[in-house]
């Protein structure tokens, strides 16, 4: 059985701000200096293409299966 969550815009937006993260007139994530967030892949990332947070909020994970599978590679401990 699949399980997917999906947010709205706005519900993403406020989630960031809980985590002091915000969006740029872009849509870039910009962490709490106001710097862009990079994805767990080394992108920067816009909330458009945010797919999962891991880590306390502190690891972006794209919406594409390269970002998932990398993230789950490294909470299992199987990376490089």
């Amino acid at each position: 059985m699949e399980s997917n969550i999906t947010f709205r815009p706005a519900a993403l937006e406020k989630m960031l701000e809980r985590s002091g993260k915000s969006t740029d007139d872009e849509g870039y994530i910009l962490d709490e200096d106001g710097d862009r967030v990079e994805s767990n892949l080394g992108n920067e990332i816009k909330i458009e293409d945010l797919g999962g947070v891991g880590n306390a909020s502190e690891v972006f994970i794209e919406d594409n299966f390269a970002s998932a599978a990398k993230f789950a590679e490294h909470k299992h401990g199987i990376d490089e």
